[in-house]
């Protein structure tokens, strides 16, 4: 990213409500990165995914292209994780503070 773009973007985030949208769209993101990483870890395709939890391809598509507008609901999430074998885990701690297994929630 060029000097310029980050300059611009550091001005743009100097509005809160922008900047709460860009945290937002990046959290979105990451969210989206998971998700793929989950599915062709597990050697699933969107189509063999999309079976598997009885929606469409488009459905796994749009919840892995980085410009979904909306964050999934954990009860997909956790679905998504199981069917590309794997557990969800949920935690939560002040920020910094790593959070201890014993205190985390597995679903």
């Amino acid at each position: 990213m060029s000097k310029v773009i980050k300059q611009a973007i550091a001005t743009l985030r100097e509005d809160p409500a922008v900047d709460a949208a860009y945290n937002n769209q990046h959290d979105i993101v990451r969210m989206a990165k998971l998700l793929r990483t989950w599915r062709t870890g597990a050697n699933k395709t969107q189509a063999d995914l999309a079976a598997a939890m009885g929606t469409s391809q488009s459905t796994i598509s749009r919840l892995e292209s980085f410009d979904n507008a909306h964050m999934p609901q954990i009860e997909t999430v956790r679905e998504w994780a199981h069917k590309c074998g794997r557990n969800l885990y949920i935690g939560g701690e002040p920020d910094g503070v790593p959070v201890e297994p014993e205190k985390m929630l597995i679903l």
